[in-house]
């Protein structure tokens, strides 16, 4: 393994256009494939914790429709109970008012 500081020296020297030697390019392309390799493991990493977010948003995304799906028939329930006790107490008034009319002053 190439310690980051020479390879970073070599490439220093490497972009500003000095000759190096065949040992300093061999140890430069080696430091550079360790860099790619390491690079590519970062991303690696980061791509799977990026799915296991989104995973887990997914997840939360699920429950909370299902949440919604609950309180939405619930409502429903509610507001079929509504209109029956609507109709009931109608009843019930048109009732009263005709016992009114019924009965003598």
């Amino acid at each position: 393994m190439v310690p980051n500081e020479i390879g970073q020296k070599l490439h220093h020297r490497s972009t500003l256009g000095e000759a190096l030697t065949q040992e300093e390019l061999k140890t430069l392309k080696e430091w550079y494939a360790e860099q790619d390799a390491a690079e590519a493991a970062q991303l690696a990493k980061s791509r799977q914790r990026s799915e296991e977010e989104l995973a887990a948003l997914r997840s939360q995304i699920d429950n909370t429709l299902a949440e919604i799906a609950r309180t939405v028939e619930s409502i429903r329930s509610s507001s079929a109970e509504n209109d029956l006790l609507r109709e009931r107490i109608g009843q019930l008034e048109r009732e009263l008012a005709a016992k009114k009319h019924a009965q003598p002053a």
